[in-house]
């Protein structure tokens, strides 16, 4: 399997237990894990993803930035540059290889991709998910709905670019290069939202893409929680990724769920599991985050009965006019 990914220093310890997790359930494949990355991230942590080599697995960096100037394309705090490398791969990759697979680093893979991974591309260029929370042209920003405006209408779909197979000799064929990308992204960056999969839906519709199932392949760990209820023992057992949009398991001063034991399993399993433990707890201990947000909880709770009781009392007080005047009875 030819798996690529793009990171930075700062995620390195999660792309670290993401590849364990990827490598311990897909345990009798060849993997070649490609590794986007700038030349100023060659450091620390990022090295230790050689330790993950075995007979059957490779790992092999590739200086993006030697290649293509990703600077000039948008980015804030949120999307920085590494989002936009995955565009790069129709030119980085061996021009034999024919699929690679692209994973988000903010990922757990809970049982085996090779179903994925040898999916039928029936000539479509890639294979990839709805994202679960853009479910409807209602969960767009505005931005984004002057961008995709061709999408409005009962067959919307949005995708996710977090898991995307790509159909590399394709993609080539028909001019689908990081050069063509980058052309789309300064034409159009200002209403692209999230960035590089913003772009990717404004370039292919639903005739180019084949979707797999989300429920599978890119499940959200807590939208799923949240509106479904669906924790740990599940996700365990008929989850293949995990993608954790939105709250992550290393959050500090976050959202706690079920489902992100599933996270600290495979960190078990590497050397940042105790370091990252104890980031998270004592992060949560010094601000005391569940603490402050019960009392504001409470003080809007005392807020809203204010409210109410106000609204009651304004109620009753229209009714007794209403009596007065032989309206009511």
């Amino acid at each position: 399997m030819n798996i690529a990914i793009s990171t930075n220093e700062k995620y390195s310890r999660y792309t670290y237990i993401m590849l364990t997790s990827l490598i311990a359930n897909n345990p009798k494949e060849r993997i070649d894990i490609l590794v986007l990355i700038s030349s100023e991230e060659m450091y620390g942590n990022m090295l230790r993803l050689k330790e993950l080599e075995t007979p059957d697995v490779h790992v092999e960096f590739v200086e993006v930035n030697k290649f293509y100037d990703f600077e000039k394309l948008p980015n804030n705090a949120q999307w920085s540059k590494e989002a936009w490398f995955r565009l790069a791969l129709p030119n980085v990759m061996n021009v034999k290889t024919e699929r690679v697979l692209y994973l988000d680093v903010d990922i757990t893979i809970c049982n085996s991709i090779k179903k994925l991974y040898d999916t039928d591309f029936e000539q479509k260029m890639m294979v990839c998910c709805r994202d679960m929370a853009t479910t409807s042209w209602d969960n767009l920003v505005d931005l984004q709905k002057k961008l995709l405006v061709k999408r409005e209408g009962d067959d919307f779909f949005y995708f996710n670019s977090g898991v995307i197979l790509f159909n590399l000799p394709k993609m080539r064929a028909e001019g689908y290069t990081f050069e063509y990308f980058t052309e789309i992204a300064e034409q159009y960056g200002k209403l692209m939202y999230t960035k590089d999969q913003d772009l990717l839906n404004f370039v292919f519709d639903r005739s180019q893409v084949k979707l797999a199932d989300e429920n599978v392949y890119d499940f959200f760990g807590y939208t799923s929680y949240k509106k479904r209820g669906i924790a740990y023992d599940y996700v365990k057992e008929n989850v293949s990724i995990v993608h954790w949009a939105g709250f992550k398991p290393w959050d500090v001063e976050s959202v706690r769920y079920p489902t992100e034991r599933l996270f600290w399993d495979y960190a078990k399993l590497t050397p940042f599991y105790y370091e990252l433990l104890e980031e998270v707890v004592l992060g949560e201990i010094d601000t005391a985050y569940a603490d402050r947000n019960i009392t504001e909880a409470i003080e809007k709770l005392k807020v809203a009965n204010s409210e109410k009781a106000t609204f009651f009392e304004t109620i009753e007080g229209y009714k007794q006019i209403l009596r007065r005047l032989n309206v009511i009875s």
